[in-house]
């Protein structure tokens, strides 16, 4: 694993969507290699991130059992332990609370960010999509929930349609 990890030396950030059992988990991981010109005409460049995206991981729950969170904590523990430069944790609100404590307690900046409160998160993601300024695996739930996402402009939240999902999307939008 140590070796797949490009740009070894640049700090990570992850974002889990928590599930417990009626739901999936997604769990997103990346960096920020470099910033990139972006030509936006009329002489106007901006300089934003480039995002390189090393997993994203879709948890569904056992049959008649719930997500085991320890053994979500226990993944991003290993991953410090095997030189993994990871900082912050960030987890939407759902059962949050004890996760976020535990991570703070282990020296990792950590705290919610809820793509239920905000489309910023969204917003952003979907302008770095368009961009080109997102490098990530293939991973066909997470390109399947972004190709369904819509606006519900009624609750000012980006959501899936009925019968989808947005576990994996949730996690990218919050890396």
């Amino acid at each position: 694993l140590p070796k797949r990890i490009k740009y070894p030396e640049e700090q990570r950030y992850v974002h889990i969507d928590l599930a417990v059992s009626n739901d999936h988990c997604g769990i997103v991981m990346g960096c920020i290699p470099k910033f990139v010109e972006m030509d936006r005409g009329g002489g106007l460049i901006e300089k934003l991130p480039h995002i390189h995206i090393d997993f994203a991981i879709n948890i569904k729950p056992p049959k008649n059992g719930e997500i085991d969170f320890g053994k979500i904590r226990g993944l991003i523990y290993k991953l410090r332990e095997i030189g993994v430069p990871l900082k912050w944790v960030s987890l939407d609100s759902f059962q949050s609370v004890d996760m976020i404590q535990r991570l703070k307690a282990k020296g990792f900046i950590s705290g919610v960010l809820s793509m239920d409160k905000t489309i910023t998160p969204y917003i952003f993601c979907k302008n770095a999509l368009l961009d080109r300024r997102v490098a990530m695996p293939e991973h066909e739930k997470l390109q399947k929930e972004l190709r369904e996402l819509e606006l519900n402009e009624e609750k000012a939240k980006v959501d899936h349609p009925p019968q989808g999902s947005s576990d994996v999307s949730d996690a990218l939008a919050g890396v």
